[in-house]
């Protein structure tokens, strides 16, 4: 009878401990997903930068080739597109910072639930 008791208690054991490894790697998952949705963001501001700021040095130079022209129109408009990819360009290079240098919290979750596994296991000693 302690024999069958003991078979059961190994086994209830055995099914805590893969529900707790199975809850945990989903964990790891979600945190992974959210990681990977982070490096993404990322890279779009990464090339929206890029872009308008490329933008911004070839309307920039047209600028300066159109203030030799007779009309004051062609400045104004190529003035305008120049500033506003400029604009652009300064708000995505100062999202991309921001987001760079905001601490990650890749696995985060995972370790803190583990930690209260830990301590929870070590209680009871």
């Amino acid at each position: 009878m302690a024999q069958a008791s003991l078979v059961q208690s190994l086994r209830q054991l055995l099914v805590g401990a893969i529900s707790q490894t199975s809850s945990r790697l989903r964990l790891l998952a979600l945190e992974v997903i959210e990681e990977r949705d982070r490096v993404l963001a990322l890279l779009v501001a990464a090339l929206v930068a890029c872009f308008f700021v490329f933008m911004a040095v070839i309307f920039g130079a047209v600028l300066i080739i159109a203030a030799y022209w007779d009309t004051p129109s062609r400045l104004a408009a190529i003035g305008w597109l120049a500033g506003g990819a400029f604009l652009v360009a300064v708000l995505a290079v100062v999202f991309f910072i921001y987001r760079v240098k905001k601490p990650t919290t890749l696995f985060n979750h995972s370790l803190s639930e583990l930690e209260k596994d830990r301590k929870a296991v070590e209680t009871l000693q």
